[in-house]
């Protein structure tokens, strides 16, 4: 509940209103503030500021256009659209060319310069479309898979439009191999418009950024609760046997380091990693019940495998993660059962299964950052058919890192 709560407030807390305008089905611009969100895709409804700083809702079928300022722009435009595009072609397409009509479409512009890119994304798979110096002439960029004796072939004449607008005439070129992706496109044009006048090109479309691995290092205190039922007795009841119905649970606070390493990778409103951390584990105590005393000794090296998901709260990084904990090797593990100070039995045998946990943090710096982490119960000795017993463990840790690399 606590995670659940928390990940719906901090997605409402990282939207903010940026400066853009929307075009209006007569044309008219107006100037507003616009709440920014994730514009991977063309949303169906858009949320601005009036002058007077009312909030209002406008659909987007209403508009012709809106932008949001250097983050990204849509428009409405009566464009060639191959009739056969759904957006996934199949072996069905016979023919090469494509059968163009005029539709009403929305595009997405991806590139503004001298050779200006665009992107209408209806389905599975986006159509590209591309303009020169700024001009009105929107051009579609023409690919088509087509079949030919149950073989898939390609007509991808985009390559030779671009590469004539461009002034290519060697087949050599990186152009004549390009595949027809988004990503390949934007590199492709952005190293042309560089050519120019580098200053006034815009780029809408931020690629997906692969940082290097960071390390973080982790000081914590776990408040770790440890918990055992169905110990056996060691004193007979009336008919000279055992019962197995004592349970015993303890508390301890101990030190735990750990060191994490994270891969990321983040668009401008996405941010995820992955990460692969080490912690060594200290579960230790001595709890009596009577005169039955239990002693805990459980020390060893887990790792963790999980994700993070990043999000921006008042200028803050502020993460949420989930993982999988398991043992790599244990340094001890053994429990004791002393009868009148006296050890009757003891159990060193290994863990018998794997945890979860889940975490929030948040930023301070770019290189601190404080952490919450609950490990969920998880059995840390394996059941013994002779003294069949359940043990739990489960800790609340709060650490303190900080970003070595």
């Amino acid at each position: 509940m606590i995670i659940l709560v928390a990940t719906t407030t901090l997605t409402f807390a990282q939207k903010k209103f940026v400066q853009g305008y929307i075009i209006d089905m007569n044309n008219v611009k107006t100037m507003a503030e616009i709440q920014d969100q994730d514009w991977e895709n063309l949303p169906d409804n858009i949320k601005f500021k009036t002058s007077g700083g009312l909030v209002k809702k406008i659909a987007v079928d209403s508009l012709r256009g809106f932008s949001v300022d250097q983050v990204c722009k849509f428009n409405r435009q009566m464009l060639d659209l191959d009739v056969e595009y759904t957006g996934d072609y199949t072996l069905s397409s016979l023919q090469p060319n494509p059968d163009f009509q005029k539709s009403d479409i929305w595009i997405k512009t991806l590139i503004e310069g001298k050779i200006s890119l665009y992107e209408f994304n209806a389905s599975k798979k986006p159509y590209f479309y591309y303009s020169i110096d700024g001009g009105t002439t929107i051009l579609p960029l023409i690919y088509r898979p087509y079949q030919v004796s149950n073989t898939l072939n390609e007509n991808n004449q985009f390559r030779r439009d671009l590469a004539r607008t461009m002034g290519i005439t060697e087949g050599s070129n990186s152009i004549f191999t390009c595949p027809y992706k988004e990503e390949k496109l934007i590199d492709l044009v952005v190293k042309y418009n560089a050519q120019f006048d580098p200053g006034k090109q815009i780029t809408y479309k931020e690629k997906i950024n692969f940082r290097r691995i960071n390390g973080n290092l982790k000081m914590g205190l776990a408040n770790s609760t440890f918990s055992m039922e169905n110990v056996p007795d060691l004193i007979p009841d009336s008919n000279n046997s055992f019962t197995r119905n004592t349970s015993v649970s303890s508390k301890f606070v101990k030190f735990r380091p750990s060191f994490e390493l994270e891969l990321n990778y983040s668009t401008k409103y996405k941010k995820w990693s992955v990460l692969l951390e080490t912690a060594l584990l200290d579960y230790s105590s001595s709890n009596p019940v009577e005169d039955l005393n239990i002693e805990v000794n459980y020390n060893a090296v887990n790792a963790i495998i999980g994700l993070k998901r990043y999000f921006t709260v008042f200028n803050k990084n502020v993460y949420l993660q989930a993982g999988i904990s398991y043992e790599v090797f244990s340094l001890n593990r053994e429990y004791k059962l002393n009868f009148m100070n006296k050890t009757v039995y003891k159990n060193d045998l290994p863990s018998r299964g794997v945890g979860i946990c889940s975490s929030i943090g948040i930023n301070i710096t770019s290189k601190i950052f404080f952490e919450f982490r609950y490990d969920f119960r998880k059995s840390i000795f394996i059941v013994n058919r002779d003294r069949l017993f359940n043990d739990q463990v489960s800790a609340a840790i709060f650490s303190v890192g900080y970003t070595v690399f």
